[in-house]
């Protein structure tokens, strides 16, 4: 019985319920550990989601490597990915971010009466596309998901788009977009094939809605009840706020949780009228001090789209998503200042367990070691060929695939900014310092004029093709991406998402939190082969749903018996 106690609050922080103690002994008599492990985990208590997990990953979302920190989208998808049974390993190139669910933060909408209830903007067949159907309305402001309608003078519409019927936005650019019949198909991108641009003059037609300060729905003679709106939805939303502090919709069963994208710089009265942002943490502070049962309320969302929908003219693209490396909080962390090195620095701590010199390679080639280093310290070439050159030619080989980031501390308490055409154009003198945009990336261009100036975010694996960190167990992605080059961080996550290094550091992690010491020389091949099997995913526990590939929960579990199991 003291076996199993002490199993269960290493496992989940707290005392367990007697019956559980009873059922996890039991397990253990029966030469179980790994069940009674698992029993535990998925038992009446989330302590091993809300604590556990957290506490073994918190740290790997800050520069500084405090582990005291609150909830954020860098733990909260991690937690997400494990309570759920997905994949562990997406957490490093997935286009995916978890969040409350479309519960939480459940918000009356309502119209002003004494206000326009809709704004019409003009445009005109010449400003229709066929070749790429698409519509020009300069500085459009329209947003992905937004329901609109259009209208005709004097003439009729393009075809196919009928008038008076709902329709959805595509943004292309900030004055291009395309329509859609609804809008699932808006956020999958399927546009409607315009096959006339009309006649006459044209009109679109939006609904300005706003939200009420500390709104009670119970009507009133000023205010006219529309719908509920969730804000933590990606795509549809309205287009203008006033502001975000509505009360909830019962409140009893949903704790009022900020939503995730929310108006700031907004002010009172008509206007004007601010943008949506993600430039704070308070959804997910909110989340795990009001919300109690908050991993059970977490629910898988489309990254990208969720920075589409929070800037879509300089919107994250798809092969720059890297899991939670390019979550709002990694990104405090990692693309602050500096020269972005450390988003390949800090994902080799968090999910490699090595620290960069623990990964030096005097056989890499330097062809991608930046003009910032310095190629003869103190005059003395050998310096760098010793110090330097080994620990960056691997790095600054893949560094290069978060060329376009940067995190703007400037915004409220800060929002990662994404620039694809960031690097345009030959650094000037002003670029040689420059941090607070993408040409941080060519701060000290002079050190050496002759090393790689970084212009995309192209990147390369020296480590791959052969010295000491071929050791890290390389293997093909499932998509086919090449193991030595790529472009973009979704493709450089996917190949350090296959390796074994992950597997292992993985297996190692549990292996410390739960048994609370480094294995023994013994005990290391265990774990080594438990890293194994965590890539397939374990069948004797898939009562649990621990059956599936890189099932973190199912890890734990079969770690457990390694120290408990022999206790």
């Amino acid at each position: 019985m003291d076996q199993a106690n002490r199993l269960a609050q290493r496992l989940l922080g707290v005392p367990p319920s007697s019956s559980l103690l009873e059922a996890m002994k039991n397990d253990i008599m029966a030469g179980k550990t790994d069940l009674a492990a698992i029993r535990a985990i998925r038992g009446e208590s989330l302590g091993f989601f809300k604590s556990t997990l957290v506490n073994m990953f918190n740290k790997y979302g800050t520069q500084e490597l405090i582990n005291d920190v609150e909830l954020t989208d860098f733990t909260a998808t991690i937690v997400g990915l494990a309570y759920n049974n997905m994949a562990f390993n997406r957490l490093m190139y997935d286009d995916v971010i978890y969040t409350g669910d479309d519960k939480l933060g459940e918000y009356y909408v309502f119209r002003n009466l004494g206000m326009t209830e809709f704004t019409q903007v003009s445009f005109d067949p010449a400003d229709v596309s066929i070749a790429t159907d698409s519509i020009m309305i300069s500085g459009h402001g329209l947003r992905l998901g937004e329901k609109v309608r259009f209208f005709a003078s004097g003439g009729s519409l393009p075809a196919p788009i009928v008038a008076d019927t709902d329709h959805f936005i595509i943004p292309v650019d900030v004055n291009n977009f395309k329509v859609a019949s609804n809008l699932n198909n808006a956020i999958s991108g399927t546009a409607r094939d315009i096959t006339d641009a009309g006649t006459g003059t044209h009109a679109l037609e939006y609904r300005q809605e706003f939200i009420k300060n500390n709104y009670t729905p119970s009507g009133g003679s000023e205010l006219k009840t529309v719908r509920r709106l969730n804000f933590n939805q990606l795509g549809d939303y309205p287009r203008q706020y006033r502001n975000a502090d509505a009360s909830v919709i019962d409140p009893a069963a949903n704790p009022k949780v900020e939503p995730l994208l929310r108006l700031q710089n907004a002010t009172s009265g008509n206007g004007p009228y601010g943008d949506i942002r993600y430039d704070d943490n308070i959804h997910y502070r909110n989340l795990e001090t009001r919300v109690s049962n908050w991993p059970e309320r977490l629910q898988a969302r489309t990254q990208s789209k969720l920075y589409s929908t929070v800037n879509y003219s300089s919107k994250v693209d798809n092969e720059d998503i890297m899991g939670v490396i390019t979550s709002r909080q990694m990104g405090r962390a990692n693309f602050a200042a500096g020269t972005n090195r450390r988003g390949l620095a800090n994902s080799m701590r968090a999910f490699y367990c090595s620290e960069m010199n623990q990964l030096q390679d005097a056989s890499a080639p330097d062809v991608r070691v930046r003009r910032d280093i310095d190629r003869a310290p103190g005059g003395d070439h050998s310096v760098f060929e010793t110090n330097c050159r080994s620990c960056h030619a691997g790095m600054d080989g893949m560094a290069g695939a978060f060329a376009f980031f940067n995190f703007d501390v400037s915004s409220n308490e800060g929002i990662l900014r994404y620039n694809k055409n960031g690097l345009d154009g030959q650094p000037t003198e002003q670029d040689f310092s420059a941090g607070t945009n993408q040409k941080k990336q060519w701060r000290q261009n002079n050190m050496f004029p002759a090393g790689h100036l970084i212009k995309n975010n192209t990147w390369f694996n020296f480590w791959s093709s052969g010295g000491p960190n071929v050791a890290l167990g390389w293997r093909l992605p499932d998509g086919g991406q090449s193991l030595t080059e790529g472009t973009g961080a979704h493709a450089l996550g996917e190949v350090l998402a296959n390796a074994e290094a992950f597997s292992d550091c993985m297996a190692n992690r549990a292996f410390e939190r739960v048994c609370l010491r480094v294995p023994t020389p013994f005990e290391s091949l265990l774990v080594k082969q438990m890293a194994r099997d965590f890539e397939s995913g374990f069948d004797d526990l898939s009562e649990f749903g621990a059956n599936t590939e890189y099932n973190f929960v199912g890890l734990i579990s079969k770690i457990s018996a390694i120290c408990f199991g022999n206790e």
